[in-house]
Formats: C-alpha cells, sequence, structure tokens
C-alpha cells in the first residue's frame, strides 16, 4: 500500500509525464506551422525589396540622374549584367534560405502582369518578375528574380523601344548588405528595337556590398 508522500510523488512523476507528452505533440504539430509561417514572412520580405529596389532603379534610370542606397533585409543579392551571356542576363536575383519547401522544382512563379519578353511601353513593368524554389535534402531555397526587358511602343510614330541595362561591361557582383543604384549613361541604338525603331538604352549601376 502506497504512503501519503509516495502517492503524492507518483502523482508528480504521472502530471510531469503529461505535461511533456503534451508539450511533445504541441511541438509536433506546432513546428511546421511556425516554420511555415517564418518563411512565408521570409519571402515576403524579400518580394519588398525586391519591388523597393526595382522602384529604386526605375526612378534614377527615368530622372537620368542621382543615386540611391537600399539595406538588403534577407537574403543573397546577385546582380547578372546586361551582357551576360546565360537566362539570368540583365537580372537582380535575391536567394532566400528557409525552413520549409514552398515551391516545386523547376516551377515558375510570375509575379508580374506580364511574362512577354518584348512589352508594350506604357502598360506593363520594365521587369518581368519570379520566383523559383529548389530543395535538396533539408536545404531549401527560394530565388525572386527581376529581369530588365525592352518596352517597344505601340501606336507612336515613329516608333521606338526602352531598355534598362544593368551593370554593362561590368563583373557580376554579389552581397548581402547594401545596394547602391546609380545612373550611368543613355545611349540611342539605331534601328535596334524589335520593331524596327531606334532602341534607347538606359544604363544603371547597381553596387552590391
Amino acid at each position: 500500500m502506497l504512503m501519503k508522500g509516495q502517492t503524492e510523488a507518483v502523482t508528480l512523476v504521472l502530471v510531469t509525464g503529461i505535461i511533456i507528452g503534451l508539450v511533445g505533440t504541441a511541438y509536433l504539430w506546432g513546428a511546421p506551422l511556425i516554420d511555415k509561417r517564418t518563411s512565408t514572412i521570409d519571402v515576403d520580405i524579400g518580394k519588398d525589396f525586391i519591388n523597393r529596389l526595382d522602384d529604386a532603379i526605375v526612378e534614377v534610370a527615368n530622372r537620368g540622374a542621382g543615386e540611391k542606397t537600399l539595406d538588403i533585409p534577407i537574403g543573397f543579392l546577385t546582380v547578372y549584367t546586361n551582357d551576360t551571356d546565360n537566362t539570368d542576363n540583365n537580372s537582380l536575383v535575391l536567394e532566400l534560405p528557409i525552413n520549409q519547401q514552398m515551391l516545386f522544382p523547376d516551377t515558375i512563379v510570375y509575379l508580374g502582369n506580364s511574362r512577354d519578353e518584348v512589352g508594350i511601353y506604357g502598360e506593363v513593368e520594365p521587369n518581368i518578375l519570379t520566383m523559383t524554389g529548389h530543395s535538396s535534402g533539408n536545404l531549401h531555397l527560394v530565388y525572386i528574380r527581376s529581369r530588365y526587358r525592352e518596352l517597344d511602343t505601340d501606336t507612336m510614330t515613329p516608333q521606338r523601344g526602352f531598355k534598362i541595362a544593368l551593370n554593362d561591361g561590368k563583373e557580376v557582383l554579389k552581397g548581402t548588405s547594401q545596394v547602391t543604384v546609380s545612373f550611368d549613361r543613355t545611349e540611342t541604338i539605331i534601328g535596334g528595337a524589335k520593331n524596327n525603331g531606334n532602341l534607347i538604352v538606359t544604363h544603371v549601376n547597381v553596387v552590391v556590398y
């Protein structure tokens, strides 16, 4: 027969075991939800940053002067130059490590209103904004890409084309701290637009640290 002190000890052990079991169950079910929520927040921060960076690039290009500096709040930013011979040509790519897989591999999610390689000036953004994912074991990555394309006039006479060119003739740059955007120069390529009009290229330097 258990004495009073023994009963209290057994009760304490049972209660402790129940509490540990409840905490373990809550963690088992709750941890994935927390990871998913954290990953979603990180991706939202990344998309907001890329949009703000694009705003700075477009503003400097339209003004034909000036400089802007932004902090990189998350991830690893790479600037691929306009003359880079790969699929990331003339692009900003933000690489985000996340806790959970959010996208199927080889799936491209378009975040803008047009995916055409040549857009209509005044109707679509100067960039194609996409998001892709990569997973290998416990490593999960999201890539947010902003690639600058040509925009051609549709009804304007004479026909023209416009394009923002990133870091033409310079090296690919990478960093995680800050990014500075500055106007470089503007050039006109006679008959260089896809609509056979003159192509006006605005060169913008994007330097990451």
